[in-house]
């Protein structure tokens, strides 16, 4: 069974913020990211008080997709961030 590699992008949905949003110009976003300097995490969001999870999306935008976190292993993190389990 093949596992599909995917690059889970939870920031928005946990800030209600545009990743990179200080930027105008679209470009400058896939420098940034070219680059791999991440997204910085938000005073005012879920993971501010939430150095594990914001670990997880750390994992979750490492550069290399081989190296991310599968779905799978995603929800187990979630699970145990969450629920203690």
């Amino acid at each position: 069974m093949t596992q599909l590699i995917l690059d889970p992008y939870a920031l928005k949905l946990l800030t209600g913020r545009i990743p990179y949003e200080h930027h105008v110009r679209e470009w400058k976003v896939r420098r940034d990211i070219e680059h791999a300097v991440l997204p910085v995490r938000s005073d005012d969001s879920i993971i501010h008080g939430s150095p594990d999870l914001f670990a997880l999306l750390r994992k979750c935008w490492t550069p290399g997709p081989l190296s991310r976190p599968n779905m799978d292993e995603v929800e187990r993190e979630l699970a145990i961030i969450f629920l203690g389990s």
